[in-house]
Parts: structure tokens; sequence; C-alpha cells
């Protein structure tokens, strides 16, 4: 827990740091996850001490912790520097020539053919998919718990909090929206949905506080990096992971919240957070 809260605080000092410098915003809020993980470093010794179920709870909690702050916080200096420049016209136009057209307007054109019936019930499948990414980290990390111990679910959470360290990190040196907003004119239609998918997307969008969170992808990288360790433990929820992880690449596409670059990306990402979380698993920063 040493290792994971003292690189927190490295992480988000060095963001700081980067917004005050490079975006030249002051952004102070910084210093609440920084604090945080401070004093979580300082109470290693006592949480040490604590239950092995205990242990695991403030792994999932710093995991929350380091999520929805940062996430938020990199919102904060988009918003703050005036908007960062979009770099969509690139990925859009990669798509263009891989697909023949974007994919989520090819998805909107398949579903116009299939009805409305089956047009929803398939769009309810990929949101339901879509939003199991909230839960699907603990999920596994409680299995990574019981079934290969304690000392094997910190080195996963580990894992985890690396992957979203350097994907917030290029969220803000490769900004991108997505073609939800930058295509927002070239669909004809919002996407169909029962009223389970509606409460979901609904969910999805009004959660959404930055609209730089395109490259790369984090539901599909963190859903590939979970797979990637079920595969590692030999868990027979891996092959499950494994069409969770298809299905999530095709949500985030024909939901319109990423381009291919975005999966494409997150794969690299998550094999090389899989393996550095392995390598430094007994590293002390501090």
């Amino acid at each position: 827990m040493k290792k994971e809260s003292s690189l927190i605080v490295i992480y988000n000092l060095a963001i700081f740091l980067l917004a005050l410098i490079y975006f030249k915003v002051f952004v102070y809020l910084y210093f609440v996850p920084i604090a945080i993980f401070s004093t979580i470093f300082f109470l290693h010794p006592k949480i040490i001490k604590q239950s092995p179920s205990i242990q695991l709870l403030v792994q999932m909690a710093m995991l929350f912790i380091l999520v929805t702050n940062d996430y938020y916080l990199v919102g904060l200096i988009d918003k703050l520097s005036g908007g960062l420049p979009r770099l969509d016209h690139f990925f859009a136009n990669f798509d263009s020539w891989l697909f023949g057209d974007q994919f989520s307007i090819l998805f909107e054109q398949l579903l116009a053919n299939l009805g409305n019936l089956l047009s929803k019930l398939l769009n309810d499948l990929l949101i339901t998919v879509y939003v199991s990414y909230f839960l699907n980290a603990f999920i596994v990390g409680t299995i990574c718990y019981q079934f290969a111990g304690l000392d094997q679910a910190k080195t996963f959470f580990f894992s985890l909090m690396l992957f979203y360290m350097i994907n917030f990190l290029l969220y803000l040196l490769v900004p991108v929206t997505g073609p939800q907003f930058f295509l927002s004119e070239s669909y004809q239609n919002q996407p169909l949905f029962s009223a389970w998918g509606r409460l979901l997307y609904s969910w999805v969008r009004e959660g959404q506080t930055t609209f730089i969170d395109g490259f790369p992808s984090g539901h599909f990288g963190v859903t590939f990096l979970l797979t990637i360790w079920l595969f590692n433990l030999g868990h027979r929820t891996k092959y499950l992971f494994l069409a969770i992880s298809l299905l999530m690449a095709g949500a985030t596409m024909a939901l319109r919240f990423h381009y291919s670059l975005d999966l494409l990306a997150a794969v690299p990402l998550a094999a090389i957070s899989f393996y550095l979380g392995k390598r430094f698993k007994t590293l002390s920063i501090i």
C-alpha cells in the first residue's frame, strides 16, 4: 500500500505542475488526493495490521478515490485552460479510411434496417455491458483475492492504478472528445433504448464531467486488463470477460463514445500496466 499511495502522490504532484507550467492553470484541488494518499502512506503500519478483507477494502477505496478525483480534475484543467485543442479530425479520418465511414454511422444504418424492437434490444445489451465497467474492476479484484490471496489482489489493483494514471495523462496530452460530440450533426437519430437502456444511458451522459476522455478508451482498456488478469490466474470466468471485452469494444464505438484508435491504443496500455504491475509489485517508491 505504501508503493501505491506514494506513487499516486508523486503522480498528482506531477499533473499539478504540468497544469501550472504547460497549460497555465492553477488547479489547487490536486492537493486533495495528495493529502488523502499521503495520509494512507503514513497509516500504512496500522493498515497492514488489519484483517485481509479490510486491507482489500482499502485497496478498492484507493482505486475509487484515484479514478473519481483525477477524472474530474482532468476535466477541470480542460475547462480552466479554455478548452484544450481537440484532435478528433485525425481520429475520425482514420475511421473513415478503415471502415469506409464512421463505425457509429454504419451501426446506425444497420439498426435502421433491423426495426425498433431489435434496435432497442441490441442497444440495451451494449449499454448494459458499457455500464458494467464501473463494477467489473471490483468484481475481478475480489475474485483475485479469493482465488490467489491478498498479495496478488494488491498487485492487481496496483496494475489498475498504473493504467488509470497513464490514461488520465494521455487525456490531457491527446485531447479527443469522441464521435458523440464531434460528429453529432452526422447522426439521424439518438440511439433507441428501452426504459432500462435509457436509464443507463442517462447515467453515462450525466456522469461525464470531462469531454476529453477519448484517447485511449478506459472502458475497453480496463476490461481488457481484467481479462488479461483472469487468463493469468486461470480463473473460470476468463472466457466470460473475453466476451465482455469484445462487447465493450463494440459498445464504445457503436454508442458513439470512441473511435477505433482509442481502442487500439488501449491494448498496449493494458498489457504494459499488467507487466509493470507484476514486475514492480514489491517496489517501494518512498
